[in-house]
């Protein structure tokens, strides 16, 4: 195939049996089936085609979009000369999708006139990039032409817009006032950006303080600009460094700076002015910078485990304002040094600034020193520095200890005061930087979580606030609190929290066990004298004790202790009398027996016993009950009192026979004598003239043996309870002829005290 001229670096080279589609110029008797078109894709350093009509000279940009022009030099072919050239646009390299492949000598009757350029026309390209190709075939027939395309790697950029212009954020000069430097943001999709001009004036609209000054993002000869290679990244698009001529600003002036930019094919755009500056040639003033993140304070110890913070105030300018500060965090005491933390930049408005740490452990107990940098708002940006007085590192939290529910270092697990708070707690350590603060929080937990008391301060901290302003930290004494200010509910459950903080503000945190609400007193079911059945109130009593049942429950706190006691009644006044005191009024001189904290029934010692009390026929005898529930609360309770009576009932007459204890028994031969043989007739009258009689036992037996016949029916069971009572009827029984029987009588008094039995004459 033909020779091309020099391709450079060359990024592809191909060559291919194209057959008779090589070229459109292409002669083709009988053509080869061998290789016969060769591609080669140009690269850096090729000076082989070129876009545009100059010889010679590449074309990177044009807004003309209605014709392409292209030339090229070195094509030959040393032994056949060439036969004809090709040239054709596309949108990629090798393509021709825009202009496609023609003879641009066609009008050339001898290879002596052709020109090496061509032109297609009329074109109506869009914005965007185009690409070159040029076609070289040599002359032979037989066999067809052999070809040779050169596709050029550089496109050439059709642009027609301005650029786009978006910000400028900053104008800054350098000391001696002879350099501009802008931050803005500028840019140019398609043609780039070739140049910037500068000026600056006394309102938005003009530049009659700094006349246009030309920025060159590829310097040319004098005060020209190159046009900037396609696909290049451009610094110029975010910040320029201008020069200006030396000259002395006046204080005092607002000036504004303004930016035009010029794309490649050298349409402008006015870019909005941004905010004046001041011409200001003094610094600004330093304020003071502290250690730790609260403002207007400054600490002794730093701790927080992942970051550094510093507060600083009072820098100012009265000429220009801040116009931001620039931080960083070392260990050196004179300040400036950044090993710690580097140098970062924050707002004017910041007064507190942090800084993330990979480890603060490794400066566990170290000084660190702050340092903030404030740039004022004037035409040079002057600053100051200023640096804290340096804080110690205490990269660890204080040891927690333990926390009790009551003031003397004990636990209660319920209370009855809903608005008290009393609190004690212990073991709270910290070596390096100690515990100079504590807070105290109480939280329910049941049935609704909810927040009591929030945070509370002891009052360790000098001012109040929990600050410590570059002082020794002091370990706080305090280790109780009480308050009475709390809103509790019964039923309740809360537990109490103390924080401990450190003098570098680190915590350590203790919960108390939890603890119940309980604002109501134990509750009686049933209160009564006497044990013959639960829940029975007994009017008399008797046989040497005094006796007594109850029910009582605390469904929130239980029940912890249980004690009685007996009161003897005299004249209205009671007297105690089990268990045995001394008389007078203390507590000891009266004491209470204590109980199971589950008993339901309490007797007094049984007759003969040490404690036992003595008891008197006749008086009253009153149970006490006091209950104490696991909240403390006490209720006691009395009876209404049981009559004793300590004396046996007597059955005073027994008479078979007879159906009225005023009739007397006919007796013969020391036997009472019968006909009927359905039941033997009996009367008797028992009597107790304390407690009256309350019942009876009786049975019809066998004379002489133990053999009962039958028994007392239940309708004669039960007495009046009369101090003498009588009693008549019918012992129903089937009778043998000839037997002989008896009819023996026990009376119960209201005392429960059963008389001996009583045996009739034997019946015949």
């Amino acid at each position: 195939p033909p020779v091309p001229g020099p391709l450079g670096d060359i990024a592809s080279d191909v060559t291919r049996a194209d057959l008779c589609l090589a070229g459109t110029t292409q002669r083709c008797f009988e053509v080869t089936t061998a290789p016969n078109h060769r591609v080669v894709v140009d690269g850096p350093g090729a000076s082989c085609v070129f876009n545009g009509y100059e010889p010679g000279k590449d074309l990177w940009y044009t807004h003309v979009n209605t014709f392409a022009r292209a030339n090229w030099r070195g094509f030959d072919d040393l032994e056949t000369g060439l036969h004809s050239m090709e040239l054709g646009f596309g949108t990629q390299p090798c393509a021709s999708d825009v202009a496609p492949f023609r003879d641009p000598h066609l009008h050339a009757s001898d290879p002596s006139e052709w020109t090496h350029a061509g032109l297609v026309h009329p074109l109506n390209l869009t914005q965007g990039k185009y690409y070159t190709s040029v076609k070289a075939l040599n002359s032979p027939v037989f066999g067809g032409s052999l070809v040779t395309t050169v596709c050029h790697a550089v496109p050439f950029v059709l642009d027609f817009t301005p650029p786009d212009q978006h910000e400028l954020f900053r104008v800054r000069f350098n000391d001696d006032a002879t350099r501009v430097t802008t931050e803005h943001h500028v840019g140019d999709r398609e043609s780039n950006i070739q140049a910037l001009l500068f000026g600056m004036g006394k309102t938005p609209d003009d530049v009659l303080f700094l006349n246009w000054r030309k920025h060159c993002a590829v310097p040319g000869v004098g005060n020209t600009c190159e046009q900037t290679p396609p696909d290049t990244e451009l610094d110029i698009l975010r910040t320029a460094v201008i020069p200006v001529p030396a000259q002395t600003f006046p204080e005092g002036v607002f000036l504004y700076g303004r930016i035009v930019a010029e794309n490649n094919v050298n349409l402008m755009s006015f870019m909005p002015a941004a905010a004046p500056f001041l011409i200001d040639n003094s610094p600004p003033i330093a304020g003071s910078v502290n250690d730790g993140g609260f403002l207007l304070h400054d600490l002794y110890w730093l701790g927080d485990a992942t970051q550094l913070s510093i507060n600083f105030y009072d820098f100012h300018d009265p000429e220009s304002g801040i116009d931001f500060f620039e931080w960083c965090v070392g260990t050196d005491p004179a300040g400036g040094a950044c090993d710690v933390l580097p140098k970062t930049r924050v707002s004017h408005s910041a007064r507190v600034a942090s800084g993330s740490l990979d480890s603060i452990h490794a400066l566990h107990d170290q000084t660190v020193y702050a340092t903030v940098w404030a740039a004022n708002r004037g035409h040079r940006g002057l600053r100051v520095a200023a640096s804290s007085d340096g804080a110690r590192v205490d990269a660890t939290p204080p040891v927690a200890g333990a926390v009790f529910t009551t003031a003397t270092l004990g636990n209660v697990a319920f209370v009855t005061r809903p608005h008290l708070l009393s609190a004690s707690w212990q073991g709270f350590e910290d070596p390096e930087s100690l515990v100079v603060e504590y807070l105290v929080t109480v939280e329910v937990t049941a049935p609704a979580p909810r927040v009591v008391l929030d945070a509370a301060s002891v009052g360790c901290s000098l001012d109040g606030s929990g600050f410590f302003d570059h002082l020794l930290p002091t370990a706080c004494p305090m280790t109780t609190m009480e308050r009475f200010d709390l809103d509790l509910a019964h039923g309740e459950t809360f537990s109490i929290v103390v924080t401990g903080i450190n003098g570098a503000h680190a915590v350590a945190e203790a919960r108390s066990p939890s603890v119940v609400v309980d604002l109501t007193p134990p509750e009686l079911a049933f209160f009564g004298d006497g044990t013959t059945a639960a829940g029975e109130d007994l009017q008399y009593c008797g046989g040497g004790q005094v006796h007594a049942n109850f029910a009582v429950s605390d469904p929130e706190s239980g029940i912890d202790t249980l004690e009685w006691s007996v009161q003897e009644m005299r004249n209205g006044i009671p007297l105690q009398v089990y268990p045995p005191g001394t008389g007078g009024t203390n507590a000891n001189q009266h004491p209470w027996q204590v109980l199971s904290a589950s008993a339901t029934q309490a007797s007094t010692p049984s007759p003969g016993s040490p404690a036992a009390p003595t008891l008197e026929n006749g008086h009253v005898y009153a149970a006490r009950l006091r209950v104490t529930n696991g909240a403390g609360v006490q209720r006691q309770f009395s009876t209404d009192g049981c009559l004793y009576d300590g004396s046996l009932p007597e059955v005073l007459r027994l008479k078979v026979g007879v159906h009225d204890c005023l009739e007397d028994e006919e007796l013969v031969g020391g036997k009472v004598l019968q006909s009927e043989l359905d039941g033997v007739p009996v009367c008797w009258t028992a009597a107790d003239s304390q407690t009256g009689i309350a019942s009876y036992t009786a049975r019809l037996v066998v004379a002489g043996g133990s053999t009962t016949v039958a028994t007392l029916p239940d309708a004669f069971a039960r007495a009046s309870g009369a101090a003498q009572d009588d009693v008549a009827f019918v012992f129903g029984a089937s009778l043998n002829v000839g037997g002989t029987y008896q009819v023996c009588v026990r009376a119960t008094n209201g005392g429960g005290l059963e008389s001996d039995e009583r045996c009739s004459f034997v019946v015949e």
